[in-house]
């Protein structure tokens, strides 16, 4: 029987063995494991997943450089974290947040 797999998916194996083996690592050496999250840093399925986003507007946006990405051996690499915080910079403030900062700024005035 041959197993087949594309090479998002070779993408993705590769990813969970590496973070795998490093949490391993880790552990043997004594340092601290970091989360246990094996989506910590995946391939664009991660984006996608995150962002809602189609895979063509990520490659779209990755090459733009207005996602933030990761590039090594031509393939791309995303960290969660750096979705999560892309995406929340977006976020419009409050009437209320705008009236504070706006009441810190003349209240520094004076």
């Amino acid at each position: 029987m041959k197993l087949e797999f594309s090479t998002e998916q070779i993408d993705e194996i590769a990813t969970l063995a590496a973070t795998k083996a490093l949490r391993q690592f880790q552990a043997l050496s004594g340092k601290a494991p970091a989360q246990d999250n094996t989506e910590d840093i995946a391939g664009i399925d991660l984006a996608v997943k995150l962002t809602g986003l189609s895979k063509q507007s990520i490659y779209r946006k990755s090459s733009e450089g207005s996602i933030p990405v990761f590039r090594k051996g031509g393939k791309l690499y995303f960290s969660r974290k750096k979705l999560i915080a892309w995406i929340e910079s977006g976020a419009k403030r409050t009437t209320a947040e705008l009236l504070q900062e706006s009441d810190n700024h003349l209240s520094k005035g004076k």
